[in-house]
């Protein structure tokens, strides 16, 4: 249960420690899936299932993603919609590949890099997306 609660702290500051990272190497879908990845893996290898906990890291991780973001979102849309819209969709960017990565590492170490890749080009095409619509 500690540990539980360690990760959902963990989920809700992460976006915070990765700022300086993702200003020097800016892959976030890499980076951002890595540290899920790792965060997730340690959950995984519970005897209890705890996928709900992941549930919850994901949507902590999005919220405070979503709130760094804010002041861009604002200044180049003006619009309250475009937030909502954003926690919408990276809420279920990173609550399902949280969850294909906590899954995959229940069954096998072997599945769990299959479902760090998949995450990889998920979250890569997401971005590109996101960038590109319109």
């Amino acid at each position: 249960m500690i540990y539980i609660i360690e990760y959902l702290a963990v989920s809700a500051i992460t976006p915070i420690l990765l700022i300086p990272i993702e200003e020097l190497l800016p892959y976030p879908y890499l980076i951002e899936e890595i540290v899920i990845f790792l965060l997730v893996r340690k959950l995984a290898k519970k005897k209890y299932n705890c996928w709900h906990a992941t549930i919850a890291g994901g949507a902590l991780f999005t919220l405070t993603e979503s709130f760094l973001y804010l002041p861009n979102i604002i200044s180049s849309s003006g619009d309250i919609n475009v937030l909502l819209e954003r926690l919408a969709y990276t809420g279920i960017l990173h609550i399902g590949t949280g969850l294909g990565m906590f899954f995959g590492n229940r069954k096998s170490n072997t599945w769990g890099i299959i479902s760090l890749i998949a995450a990889m080009i998920v979250h890569y095409l997401f971005n590109w997306f996101w960038i590109n619509k319109g």
